[in-house]
Order: structure tokens, then sequence, then C-alpha cells
């Protein structure tokens, strides 16, 4: 499965080596790629992706471009109509 979309950048002091003052949420492009494998009414995800902030910020935040990893549990409580038959 692949992810393309919008997400939200929080960067501050700390994340820019000092180059924003304060903390603020910037727009942010992600993608990422991953797997969904699902068990009965279980769901286990796992994600690679990175995250870009564009402009002089983003060339100084810390995590621009950075690979992160996720690892998701679902668990399926209520069955559908269609479902249940």
């Amino acid at each position: 499965m692949g992810v393309y979309g919008l997400a939200n950048a929080n960067v501050d002091s700390a994340t820019t080596q000092g180059f924003e003052r304060k903390s603020r949420d910037l727009a942010a492009i992600t993608k990422a790629i991953g797997l969904v494998l699902e068990f009965d009414n279980v769901q286990a995800r796992l994600f690679i992706g990175d995250d870009k902030v564009s402009g002089e910020t983003g060339n100084r935040w810390i995590y621009n471009g950075k690979r992160w990893f996720a690892v998701g549990i679902g668990y399926q409580f209520i069955k559908s109509n269609d479902e249940k038959k």
C-alpha cells in the first residue's frame, strides 16, 4: 500500500537548529509505503516513509526527509450485515 499526501509538521527552535524562534505548525508532504496484514478480526500494519517541509525552514528542519517507521494494530469489533452472512 502506498501513501502520498499532506501532513502536519511542528517546527520550533530545537528542531530547526535555532532558525525558528517560536513553535508553529507547517504543511509537509508525506510519502510512505506499507504492508497491511489481516487475520480474522485483527489487522497489523507496517509503514516506512518520510516527510518534507519546503523553504528555508524545511532546509533547517532536522527531520526533513528522514525515514520514519510506524507500526499499527487494529481490531474489528463490529461486523457489517454483509460480513455476518
